[in-house]
């Protein structure tokens, strides 16, 4: 597992990873509590009749790019990857996608339901110029 510099993880937030799964957290990330990240089943699963082994061991990391905010009780799965500047929606379910920079992603399934977004850490203070938010932007 990595964490970026400037990242906080709130309480009661699991991490989990395993058979060689990764976890990356870019910097400046924001993570909720409540929140589930889990790389790789822990288990395998064959399929009785081929005795193929249908865990796909390609697919396991959790990555996080730079500044992305990870609302409350969001459930990470393996195979997630998550563009720089990105809001996850409290309570989605986000498993085996890749999702662009700048963009809220939200549901169970998660999916993009709004692009260009970007977001500031600062909640003391309303921001509505697009100079506060350069540097968050990630096109």
């Amino acid at each position: 597992m990595h964490l970026g510099d400037g990242c906080t993880v709130g309480q009661r937030t699991g991490f989990f990873a395993s058979f060689g799964a990764r976890i990356v957290l870019g910097k400046g990330c924001m993570v909720s509590y409540l929140v589930l990240v889990r790389a790789g089943n822990s288990h395998n699963i064959i399929d009785l009749d081929t005795m193929e082994n249908l865990d796909d061991n390609t697919k396991r990391d959790v990555i996080l790019g730079e500044h992305v905010w990870i609302g409350m009780r969001v459930t990470l799965m393996n195979g997630v990857e998550i563009g720089d500047g990105s809001i996850i929606g409290a309570n989605s379910f986000v498993c085996k996608r890749t999702f662009p920079k700048n963009c809220c992603i939200a549901g169970s399934p998660a999916k993009i339901i709004r692009e260009r977004v970007a977001w500031i850490r600062d909640g003391f203070e309303l921001h509505k110029e697009i100079e506060d938010y350069q540097e968050f932007i990630y096109e």
